[in-house]
Order: structure tokens, then C-alpha cells, then sequence
């Protein structure tokens, strides 16, 4: 490594070093941004989708397009809206039992989830994101 970059980054690191890709935590910029896209897909291709549509219809002057670029926002506006209504009143809960566990044995939780609102939660779905290894 150059002389400038420590050999090893611990977690206390938070700098960005000059002249080099490496970044807090010993992650490459370039992989911090694969994370961010990888985490963010669906709304960049939106994104770009509706960049696209609004330079044909610009650039074309077609009302096709036009007509087209209004109903991607507003079905986007409308998803989004949804979404927001969908989480609005919800309580969710983790309860660990155990606190201390060895290799190959397992983890018992409970999870408690409520809704607090009138409007039904269609398709809800439970992932407890862990990095721990699948069985």
C-alpha cells in the first residue's frame, strides 16, 4: 500500500483517504456504491423511465408521450401514497429469548405485529434481515 494509507483500517475510521479507493470500514467506493444502487434499484429505474419518457415526449412533441409521462407519475404517485398508508399504524415488535447461543444451535424470537389502523394491510410480508448463516 502507499505509504500515506494505513495498512489496516479498523472501525474507529471514518476519513476518506486522498489518491486512494479506500473507504470507511476497508469498502472500496466503488462497492459502497453498488450496495447504494443494489438497495435502490427500483427507484432509479423509475427514475430513469421517466427521464427517458420526458425526452421523447419533448423532444417527438407526440401526445403519446406525453400522455404516457402522466400516468408514470401518477401511478407512481399513487404507489407511493399507498405505501405510506399501508405502514401508517403499524407496531412491530422483536422479543429475543435467548441471549447466548453456540454453533448449530438456534435462535428463538417472537415477533409481534399489530395493526392500529381500520384499513386492512394487504400483502405484508416479515423478513428479519440478519447476517447470520441460513441452517
Amino acid at each position: 500500500m502507499r505509504g500515506d494509507v494505513p495498512e489496516r483500517l479498523t472501525n474507529s475510521d471514518s476519513m476518506i483517504y486522498p489518491g486512494s479507493l479506500i473507504y470507511r470500514d476497508g469498502l472500496t467506493i466503488i462497492a459502497t456504491i453498488r450496495r447504494a444502487v443494489r438497495q435502490h434499484r427500483r427507484k432509479i429505474l423509475l427514475g430513469l423511465l421517466l427521464l427517458a419518457t420526458l425526452f421523447y415526449a419533448l423532444g417527438t412533441g407526440f401526445a403519446f408521450f406525453y400522455r404516457l409521462l402522466f400516468t408514470l407519475v401518477l401511478l407512481a404517485g399513487i404507489g407511493y401514497g399507498w405505501a405510506w398508508l399501508n405502514l401508517r399504524g403499524i407496531d412491530l415488535r422483536l422479543t429475543r429469548l435467548g441471549t447466548r447461543g453456540r454453533v448449530g444451535d438456534y435462535l428463538e424470537g417472537q415477533i409481534h405485529l399489530v395493526n392500529r389502523t381500520r384499513l386492512p394491510k394487504s400483502w405484508l410480508e416479515v423478513v428479519e434481515d440478519t447476517d447470520l448463516a441460513e441452517p
